[in-house]
This record gives C-alpha cells, sequence and structure tokens, in this order.
C-alpha cells in the first residue's frame, strides 16, 4: 500500500499493512483503500483477484498499533479463505 497522504496515521498503515500481507500470506498486489469516514469499520471485497480491503479513516485514526493489525490481518483472514465469496453470490 503506498500513502500519500501527510496525515501520520496513514502513513504508519502502510507500514502495517506490509507486516500483515508476510504475516497472513496473501497476494502482494492486493490493495488496501482508506476511505475517509467518521465510522469505524473495515471490509474485505471482491469476487476474484484483485480482491481489496477497505479501513474507514476513524479506525485508522483511533485504534493503536496492535489494534489495527488485528483488524487489517482480519479482514485479510477472510480474503485467503475466500470467505467473503458466499455473501456476494
Amino acid at each position: 500500500m503506498r500513502s500519500r497522504s501527510a496525515r501520520p496515521s496513514f502513513r504508519r498503515s502502510t507500514t502495517l499493512v506490509d507486516d500483515c500481507r508476510r504475516h497472513v500470506d496473501i497476494p502482494a498486489d492486493t490493495p488496501v483503500f482508506i476511505s475517509y469516514s467518521p465510522y469505524m469499520n473495515a471490509f474485505a471485497m471482491g469476487l476474484g483477484r484483485p480482491y481489496a480491503i477497505v479501513l474507514f479513516s476513524a479506525l485508522v485514526d483511533h485504534l493503536d498499533e496492535a489494534e489495527l493489525k488485528y483488524v487489517i490481518r482480519h479482514e485479510m483472514g477472510h480474503i485467503k479463505e475466500r470467505e467473503f465469496i458466499n455473501f456476494h453470490i
């Protein structure tokens, strides 16, 4: 994930996402987007590659590093196990 934002919380998420990708072992080209929103939410999506993960900005701003890693790994787990495909069909 490449972050062009000047916000420190978004810059730190770049490193977290790379660490989580290696831990969960999902494709390196899986994009992670940050959507500006006052709500704390995250989700994985896609019917096939490329899959994607969306983090809401409130989540990135308010969670500490360990909590954010947990959320990112959780969403990556959905991709790795292809769990979300059942919700689209």
